[in-house]
């Protein structure tokens, strides 16, 4: 990977861009997401946040969105919504390479985490992903 390329990464994640609100309140779980390939954020992913419910395993969809120009999605859970489980958060990989006009051989990207909880006000989860 060039030179440029991953200075042009590393501006993207560096510590003062991590704090994401959504009316004044932090998200406890964040995301950003990168095109690596060129070296940007990944603007318009269409991504979807769900959570397992822990007696039928059923996941329960929380939100879903779209990330904005930093390739971020500001307040995708509050801290009133998030309990310790099992979360996906599901990236549509193909509709976004697609629209760069190219394709992928990944229609989507799943990202399973467990996550103790709650959050203090001293940390968040922060969740970072290159496409």
């Amino acid at each position: 990977m060039s030179t440029f390329r991953l200075q042009q990464l590393k501006g993207h994640i560096s510590p003062e861009n991590k704090i994401t609100t959504m009316a004044g309140l932090e998200s406890p779980l964040t995301t950003h997401v990168l095109n690596v390939a060129m070296g940007v954020p990944a603007s318009n992913v269409t991504l979807r946040l769900y959570r397992q419910d822990p007696s039928s395993k059923t996941w329960q969809l929380l939100t879903t969105g779209i990330t904005n120009a930093d390739g971020r999605y500001p307040g995708l859970i509050t801290k009133g919504l998030f309990t310790a489980g099992v979360y996906k958060l599901h990236f549509e990989t193909a509709q976004y390479w697609a629209s760069l006009g190219d394709t992928s051989f990944y229609p989507y990207v799943e990202v399973r985490e467990e996550l103790p909880g709650p959050p203090s006000t001293a940390w968040s989860f922060h969740d970072l992903y290159c496409i």
